[in-house]
């Protein structure tokens, strides 16, 4: 990785003013265009050349702060991620930072792309901590179990027995039940299993597959929820949402929260007790006294 210079807080100012004042020049083409105040040819033109111009600044951002994300992703080198596969996860978090960043609201940019680095990186290790990588020969075997299973259950048109499959297979009632056990790990579902690239999807059975009822349920469940956010506020809902993780993140802190936002812990408390408040007087928050279990 070649060496790049960190901007001066100063030079970074200015280069986030001038970041501001382009998305004001593209938000000020928007309302042209909408109101037909503008020709199609110079709303191509000028918004092309507007968007480059913001390219160009974030480019200078992200190129000015690849040492940060290098220091941090050098502290979770023992997470079992490849150190490589650290960094470009710490840049996405790098990049998320730069597209939210305000820098009007007085935090520092550093502190605030640290947060979304130290996250991004999170992410990805939790996200892949669980997986279990055998050695080749518990791989073949799998397969071979696994190949097994699906052709004796064709032939017999039921689950066979291990008694079965350790015949089948010329193994002992040991090994089958070893192998049962290492089908049943998080192991990778992409592991090849043979040369035509099936891998153990095409052999086992998705566990983590809701039935059709619960897919229905959670569906409905999603639905009731997404009316309730939608009579709440910009502010109220993107509060709600990343607090409880409901947009499919872990559960965050008040703090957390704040950081992510770009506003302070108790304003951040704040907008909360309003969303509630606001979730109370709804008339669709009944629908939701539906889905508690008793």
């Amino acid at each position: 990785m070649g060496k790049t210079e960190r901007l001066s807080e100063g030079a970074e100012h200015k280069l986030w003013v001038e970041i501001r004042k382009l998305v004001t020049r593209r938000d000020r083409l928007e309302k042209l265009k909408t109101g037909g105040r503008i020709i199609d040819a110079d709303y191509d033109a000028e918004r092309a050349a507007t968007e480059t111009d913001i390219d160009r600044c974030k480019h200078i951002l992200v190129k000015s702060n690849l040492r940060l994300v290098v220091t941090i992703a050098k502290k979770y080198t023992s997470s079992g991620l490849p150190f490589l596969d650290l960094i470009d996860e710490g840049n996405i978090g790098l990049i998320e930072s730069i597209l939210r960043f305000d820098h009007r609201k007085g935090f520092k940019f550093s502190t605030y792309a640290t947060w979304w680095i130290k996250q991004s990186i999170l992410k990805a290790i939790e996200s892949k901590k669980h997986i279990i990588r055998f050695p080749m020969h518990i791989h073949r075997m799998l397969r071979r179990y696994l190949e097994t299973i699906k052709a004796l259950n064709q032939k017999l048109g039921r689950d066979p027995s291990p008694q079965e499959i350790a015949q089948a297979m010329g193994a002992s009632l040991k090994t089958i039940a070893s192998l049962s056990i290492f089908a049943k790990e998080p192991t990778s579902m992409e592991t090849p299993l043979n040369d035509d690239s099936t891998d153990l999807r095409n052999f086992l059975e998705d566990k983590q597959t809701p039935s059709p009822y619960e897919e229905v349920f959670m569906k409905s469940l999603r639905r009731t929820i997404t009316e309730v956010l939608d009579e709440l506020s910009e502010k109220q809902r993107n509060v709600v949402m990343l607090r409880f993780g409901l947009d499919g993140s872990p559960v965050r802190t008040l703090e957390e929260v704040g950081m992510a936002l770009n506003i302070t812990r108790e304003r951040v408390r704040q907008v909360q007790k309003e969303a509630f408040e606001r979730i109370k007087r709804l008339k669709s928050s009944e629908k939701l006294k539906g889905y508690l279990i008793d």
